[in-house]
């Protein structure tokens, strides 16, 4: 599996739950990805640990996902990994990349509240 393709589908599968059911709960998930409840939950912590609309800086993002010290070229990697992920969510819903938001030169963050 390649790095954070399962995080991408956390994501994708929250969208989709909150945008046919209008909320999103861990058995739901579990229930649409087939996985146990327990590695959701653990999963959907992580990934929620920050509340949406809070900014990660690109320095944060890429040292938790490829768990290595940030240097000249990270920036791109972690834009080239956003763009991969906007795709897969565009899919499953056209709008779904204006989720992800980016403040450039700084970060990106999710605005859950814009659907």
């Amino acid at each position: 599996m390649k790095l954070g393709e399962s995080k991408e589908d956390y994501l994708e599968a929250a969208y989709v739950l909150k945008r046919q059911k209008g909320y999103v709960r861990n058995s739901m998930l579990s229930d649409y990805l087939n996985y146990s409840k327990a590695s959701v939950s653990v999963a959907v912590r992580g990934l929620l640990a920050d509340s949406s609309r809070q900014v990660v800086t690109h320095e944060i993002i890429f040292e938790k996902l490829w768990k290595e010290p940030y240097g000249d070229d990270s920036t791109n990697m972690i834009w080239c990994f956003v763009r991969r992920l906007r795709k897969k969510m565009e899919k499953t819903e056209p709008e779904a990349a204006k989720i992800i938001q980016s403040i450039r030169k700084v970060g990106y963050y999710l605005d859950i509240d814009r659907h």
